[in-house]
Formats: C-alpha cells, structure tokens, sequence
C-alpha cells in the first residue's frame, strides 16, 4: 500500500504540481487506508510526507513555470530537466519502502 501511496503522488503531482496540494488532497486518503491496513501512523505519515515532495520536480511544476517566468529560461526545458530527478526519486523511495516494509 505504501508503494501506491508512492505512486499515487507521482499521477496527482501530474495533476497539480506542487507538494502542498499533493499532500492535502491525497494525504488524508492515504493515510487513512494505510492505517485500515495496520501501518503505523508514523511510516503512513512519513511515507505520505515523502511522497509529496515530488509535486514540485515532476512536470507541470507550479515552481518550474514560476522560475522560468521570472528568470526567462524556457518553461519546456525545464519540465524536461524534471523528468529524471523526478523518476530517480520515485524509484529510490519505492525501494527504501520494499526494503523497510
């Protein structure tokens, strides 16, 4: 379940973009049905917490259009930079929780 918390993060970081709103509307969801399935409320919490810092590095990120307004760099170039930290970290956190599950 901690994995499709993981993965649930990165299809609603698609839909919004930013870590907050990821947290908020996804977060009471998850957090609710991993407790059902007897995980702590820390690993629940914490895996939830983790997972929403993908909001701002998968595109559409709100922070990349915002920096590339501001500093001028193509919004594009930008959301293709975000691809692979964003795969990276969606990989490496779902292997940290098979190996802590």
């Amino acid at each position: 379940l901690a994995q499709v918390n993981i993965i649930g993060s990165v299809i609603f970081s698609g839909m919004s973009g930013t870590a907050l709103v990821d947290a908020a509307g996804m977060g009471t969801i998850e957090i609710k049905a991993m407790k059902d399935h007897g995980y702590p409320v820390e690993a629940a919490v914490g895996v939830t917490a983790a997972s929403a810092t993908l909001g701002p590095i998968f595109p559409p990120s709100l922070p990349f259009v915002i920096y590339g307004m501001m500093a001028n760099v193509s919004i594009g170039a930008l959301f293709m930079a975000g691809i692979i930290p964003g795969v990276v970290m969606t990989l490496l956190m779902m292997i940290t929780v098979a190996v802590f599950a």
